[in-house]
């Protein structure tokens, strides 16, 4: 019977996982389609920004200047971009090598239960 409930309890706990890391994965996409929103909304501002700053100091727009203006700003996005990703794979690898630790020392106390008794 005690085998049973330990097989049920560590099923439960394996599905309860499961669950966390889809949870987890769902939030992850939702936050990178909001912060991939927020980059254009932050674009379009930006550019309103820079014309109306280019525009009080009386110099003209050319399509050179707007040209360059934009792959500045899209440089400095896919830049922003690529710090979040890297922090997003830093975060993910740290939450694995967290549940890695938490197995090693559940495994641990089940040995050491399994020796007791």
């Amino acid at each position: 019977m005690a085998e049973y409930l330990g097989s049920e309890e560590h099923y439960l706990q394996a599905r309860l996982a499961n669950l966390m890391q889809v949870f987890v994965n769902t939030q992850e996409s939702q936050i990178q389609e909001f912060h991939q929103r927020l980059d254009a909304l932050l674009f379009q501002y930006q550019q309103r920004v820079t014309e109306m700053e280019w525009r009080s100091e009386g110099l003209p727009l050319t399509p050179v200047e707007r040209q360059d203006g934009f792959y500045d700003l899209l440089h400095d996005m896919h830049d922003d971009r690529i710090e979040y990703q890297e922090a997003n794979v830093i975060a993910a690898i740290d939450r694995q090598m967290e549940r890695l630790q938490q197995c090693e020392a559940e495994q641990g106390q089940h040995r050491e239960q399994g020796r007791g008794l």
